[in-house]
């Protein structure tokens, strides 16, 4: 079973292959939920709207990471894997 951080890794990874930058990933402030994931974009911490985390729930389990961190683990992944 994946990590809550490889779920995060999983729901940017389209948008970080297309070439987008974190700070358009922000401004869509996307979304979805599937088999029991959610995943969004932008959370609410003590009253504020903050867009540069995202924030996965499984099961109840709810974890929130910086969105920079999940983007640039997925570029290395990337270019890991462009290098075999």
């Amino acid at each position: 079973m994946k990590t809550l951080f490889e779920l995060a890794e999983d729901f940017i990874r389209h948008y970080v292959k297309r070439g987008e930058s974190v700070a358009r990933i922000k401004r869509g402030q996307g979304g979805g939920y599937s088999n029991g994931v959610s995943v969004k974009i932008g959370v609410i911490i003590n009253g504020k709207n903050v867009l540069d985390k995202i924030q996965v729930e499984r099961n109840g389990e709810v974890a929130i990471y910086s969105l920079r961190k999940v983007y640039n683990s997925v570029k290395f992944k990337l270019r890991q894997s462009s290098l075999f």
